[in-house]
């Protein structure tokens, strides 16, 4: 695993991946299928893969915690980063801070909660979080009422935070007055959080020319190709590559983002990831068939993509 700090640089470089977690039917963690996981991903040459809402962290035992963040850091390669997902109480981060410093994780995502949580309640929590664990914090801005920007700014300006990803969800995501406040105030720390959905978008109306991805997982060489579209200022040739990810992540949306990717990635064969940890639960058999059809077909291009690269490279030497 790559202890590095983890640089706006290096987010330019590497799609960051939000995977799922693989289960055996014991709910114990499943080491082999994983493993397929992380190599599918890195054959793409993605070197940020981060474990959240994907991997139902929100409902992970602290028992396990120390298990699984071993794991994952030893079957990477060197050079790629594992961010892994704290909270969302404040009791959990306490809890978890001590084994990432231990396991020497460079940051952690904070996930977002909901009830009886305050703005100042929640920046104080990240920064005694921050104390504990010593590494820089991911910041999930899920909502606008998560915090107030001039929080946002005040933990950036304060050096901890890594990154943040944003999240916000918007019907036409270039009409955004909060990510415009917030690209004028901490630009460079932006990352788009929302999968390949609002990429083109956001790089064209706010700049920002990184994003965060779980149907990535399936096709994290299209993924890749879009990071490189976006970054060379090709949006035209990006959209096309977008457009390609948008039945899956209709799915994910109609029947949930975590439950459908966990269930896609079984379904298209690339690892079993079994049973989704409650409190969420697989698909229905209605919602499978969408989810294969769809994972299947973004799986098809993927593999059409990465040929003619190959072919493409096989030419040039």
């Amino acid at each position: 695993m790559n202890l590095r700090d983890i640089q706006l640089s290096d987010l330019n470089q590497s799609v960051v991946v939000v995977p799922p977690l693989a289960w055996k039917s014991t709910f114990e963690i499943n080491f082999d299928e994983n493993r397929k996981i992380i190599s599918h991903i890195e054959a793409a040459k993605i070197r940020i893969l981060m474990y959240g809402g994907n991997a139902n962290f929100y409902h992970l035992p602290i028992s396990k915690y120390r298990e699984i963040l071993s794991f994952l850091s030893e079957s990477v390669r060197d050079d790629t980063w594992v961010l892994p997902a704290v909270g969302p109480d404040f009791g959990r981060m306490v809890d978890q801070a001590p084994i990432l410093k231990d396991l020497g994780f460079p940051a952690a995502m904070v996930l977002p909660n909901a009830p009886f949580v305050t703005a100042e309640g929640i920046e104080s929590g990240i920064r005694k979080f921050s104390d504990m664990f010593g590494g820089k914090i991911v910041l999930y801005c899920k909502s606008e009422s998560y915090l107030p920007l001039e929080r946002i700014v005040s933990l950036c300006n304060d050096g901890l935070v890594s990154f943040v990803k944003y999240a916000v969800a918007r019907k036409n995501p270039q009409e955004d007055e909060f990510l415009g406040r917030m690209t004028d105030a901490i630009g460079e720390y932006l990352c788009s959080g929302i999968g390949e959905r609002p990429v083109v978008q956001h790089a064209k109306r706010f700049g920002i020319k990184n994003f965060t991805t779980g149907s990535g997982a399936i096709a994290p060489a299209l993924s890749q190709e879009l990071l490189q579209l976006v970054r060379k200022g090709d949006l035209v040739a990006a959209e096309k590559i977008r457009k390609l990810f948008l039945p899956l992540e209709d799915c994910r949306d109609k029947y949930g983002p975590a439950r459908v990717l966990h269930d896609a990635v079984t379904l298209s064969g690339i690892a079993d990831c079994g049973p989704v940890q409650p409190l969420l639960s697989n698909l229905n058999e209605q919602e499978m068939q969408h989810a294969k059809s769809s994972a299947l077909n973004l799986l098809a291009m993927e593999q059409k993509h990465t040929k003619n690269l190959a072919a493409q490279k096989t030419v040039r030497t």
